[in-house]
């Protein structure tokens, strides 16, 4: 039951409008590549290994005769431990640096597997620290797979991490290392060229600049207006980034927390003509109190037919989910809610 001061408890009392959500909105995606039992021995490689979907993955793909072992560098859950046959903790919170680490101190290398299978958080890491997580290039194994942020077990060839080019149109590429998939970038940039003529486009949540520059040269191919980029962390390889594609012009960077924007953006926004937004990216902090912030305050500045991107909507991001039913689907302010893209939550302003 939703306390009175619920968005969702305000539209019921308006009286709630009919809402065309697209069927994948509320989603648990897994697809089910493997029969259970299909692999004899199976080695997880998991930086967070308390998820619950994750943990049922492993039951998923776990017969009768599979055994399976576990590296983490977080201490692991009683219930997935009763799953696993060997479990290997490393105690620092980081894998070690492939580079550096001495075959005798990996657990588990004398064990021929038919799969390993990464998680995705696995490669949530500064690009320079990227070697701590190529330790299952130690192993042997006749098959590698990662498990990606929907969930969907794909071929470790399949998987780009770090990506650097990805071509947005006939002529229009980004070239820039990065963690945001191809079909993002291109989502962003065609969204720019409709909304960037509407108002500025605030990104939250940047990081090496890929989602940013796709922004900027969308918006710029129509002379639409620039991108307000804000991160706690903008590092050198953003500014590189961003140089590097030509849209040093189009967006305007701000190192700090989108709060601390919020509470500025009269003030600084005023003198640059670009109070009112087209579109909103939210990327930030997943917990319950930034993403309702993020979606709730910013809306604010939204200009009526304005749009509004949301990532990480999935069941690993419970909160993600709660702030966007709350503060979209039952605000009543947005006239249209689909999902694109596995993720992605596309609402237009009312």
């Amino acid at each position: 039951m939703h306390s009175p001061d619920s968005p969702c408890d305000s539209q019921n009392r308006r009286g709630a409008s009919k809402l065309e959500l697209d069927k994948r909105l509320l989603f648990d995606i897994w697809n089910p590549c493997f029969e259970k039992g299909t692999f004899g021995r199976i080695l997880f490689i998991m930086t967070k290994p308390h998820s619950n979907i994750f943990i049922r993955r492993i039951k998923e793909l776990n017969g009768e005769s599979t055994m399976i072992d576990l590296i983490s560098v977080q201490e692991v859950p009683a219930e997935l431990k009763q799953l696993c046959k060997n479990i290997f903790v490393y105690k620092d919170g980081v894998f070690p640096d492939r580079r550096a680490v001495k075959p005798k101190e990996v657990p588990f290398l004398d064990e021929d597997y038919d799969a390993i299978f990464l998680d995705y958080h696995v490669w949530e890491q500064p690009r320079e620290n990227i070697n701590r997580h190529l330790i299952f290039l130690f192993f042997r194994a006749k098959n590698i797979y990662y498990i990606d942020s929907a969930f969907t077990v794909r071929d470790y060839h399949d998987f780009e991490h770090l990506y650097i080019e990805t071509r947005l149109e006939e002529e229009v590429k980004i070239s820039a290392c990065g963690i945001m998939r191809a079909e993002f970038c291109k989502e962003f940039y065609q969204s720019a060229k409709i909304y960037g003529k509407k108002g500025g486009i605030l990104n939250i949540g940047t990081y090496l600049g890929r989602s940013a520059i796709a922004f900027a040269l969308g918006s710029k191919a129509v002379g639409g207006r620039k991108v307000i980029a804000v991160d706690p962390i903008l590092p050198e390889e953003f500014y590189d980034n961003v140089k590097k594609n030509g849209v040093s012009d189009y967006i305007i960077p701000f190192e700090m927390p989108s709060e601390e924007l919020y509470n500025s953006w009269p003030k600084l926004m005023k003198e640059r003509q670009e109070l009112e937004l087209g579109l909103v990216f939210v990327d930030g902090a997943h917990g319950y109190g930034q993403a309702s912030f993020d979606i709730s305050r910013w809306e604010e500045y939204l200009v009526s037919g304005g749009l509004m991107l949301i990532d990480d909507y999935e069941r690993a991001e419970p909160d993600v989910l709660r702030a966007v039913y709350e503060y979209v689907v039952c605000s009543g302010k947005f006239k249209s809610i689909s999902m694109p893209i596995d993720r992605l939550v596309k609402a237009e302003k009312r």
